[in-house]
C-alpha cells in the first residue's frame, strides 16, 4: 500500500491525480501543538472527499504544550472532519529537543492523556508512528 502525507507546505494537491497514480490513502496535517492549524487542512479535506481516497488526519505532538491545550486545538480545527482512517499522532524530535533533554516519563503521561481524550471524543482508534514511512 502506498500513502501520502500532506500539509500546507505541499501547495495545491490534485486528489483525483493521486487516485489515478494508485495512491491508496492520504493523511492530512490538521494541527501542531497548542495553537498551530494547517492553513490547507479544510480545503484539502473538502477536495479529498471527491476523489474517494481513504483519508486520515494527523496532529504533530508538542513537547512543550499541555495535553489539554493540544486536545482543544485538534477538536477546534478538525471538528468532525476526521476521515475514515485512524487519527494519527506524530511524535518526533524538533527544534532543540532530543534524547538528552526530553523527560520521557512526563512526556509519555501527556501522550497517554491526549490519546485518551481523543479516543473518547472521537470514538475511534489512534495511530502512533512515523508518517514519513507512508
Amino acid at each position: 500500500m502506498a500513502g501520502v502525507v500532506l500539509s500546507q507546505n505541499d501547495g495545491y494537491v490534485d486528489f483525483d491525480a493521486l487516485k489515478k497514480a494508485q495512491v491508496d490513502f492520504v493523511y492530512l496535517k490538521a494541527t501542531q501543538g497548542a495553537a498551530f492549524s494547517d492553513d490547507s487542512f479544510n480545503s484539502n479535506y473538502s477536495r479529498s472527499q471527491g476523489a474517494q481516497l481513504p483519508v486520515g488526519v494527523y496532529h504533530v505532538f508538542s513537547f512543550s504544550s499541555t495535553a489539554n491545550s493540544q486536545y482543544h486545538n485538534i477538536i477546534n480545527q478538525v471538528k468532525t472532519n476526521t476521515g475514515s482512517l485512524p487519527i494519527a499522532l506524530y511524535i518526533d524530535y524538533y527544534g532543540t529537543y532530543s534524547d538528552d533533554n526530553v523527560d520521557w516519563q512526563a512526556t509519555s503521561q501527556k501522550i497517554i492523556k491526549l490519546a485518551k481524550q481523543l479516543t473518547h471524543y472521537y470514538q475511534r482508534p489512534l495511530l502512533f508512528g512515523d508518517l514519513n514511512q507512508c
